[in-house]
């Protein structure tokens, strides 16, 4: 069973972070029929042991799973696919989006556009990078991600260009 949002829209695919006032923020899209093509949050002030019920934001989206984290300089990422509601499925280009305080999110870059062709024909097989998931190592955050569902890619960007300091 999927929690349903205010406006009676099934959650799924989730992602989290934490904001800088200690409160965890999950993203997640909606299923099912009649998709708003925006993420829905929903808040935890115990550490994820009760979550207020999900709300639309203004955050467009493919619709996808997205990639929420805290960087070291304590910026939020968001990284997925924030493309325009005419483009339903369409996952391209993949997006990082940063916030300050975990509301906002004011600065975005592509991490990757241009897909390639779909080699194999398939159910619910979308166009594009899709999934992604994202950790930080050393002085970059790796973002894993699939494209056109047939390959794995991974890209590398240098926290400096994220305005993050470097990590010792």
């Amino acid at each position: 069973d999927h929690p349903h949002s205010v406006d009676d829209h099934e959650m799924g695919e989730p992602s989290a972070y934490r904001r800088p006032d200690g409160t965890l923020v999950k993203l997640s899209r909606d299923d099912g029929p009649n998709q708003t093509h925006r993420l829905y949050a929903s808040l935890s002030k115990d550490e994820g042991k009760t979550w207020t019920t999900p709300v639309r934001t203004n955050i467009p989206e493919s619709p996808a799973k997205a990639g929420t984290g805290n960087l070291p300089n304590g910026k939020i990422y968001l990284i997925g696919n924030q493309v325009p509601d005419s483009a339903h499925g369409f996952r391209d280009p993949l997006v990082i989006s940063l916030s300050a305080d975990g509301k906002t999110f004011d600065w975005a870059a592509a991490v990757r556009h241009g897909t390639p062709p779909l080699r194999y024909p398939g159910h619910a097989k979308d166009h594009g990078f899709q999934y992604p998931s994202a950790l930080v190592v050393g002085n970059a955050l790796w973002v894993i991600y699939s494209i056109n569902k047939e390959d794995v890619a991974i890209s590398r960007i240098p926290l400096a260009e994220l305005g993050s300091p470097k990590i010792k």
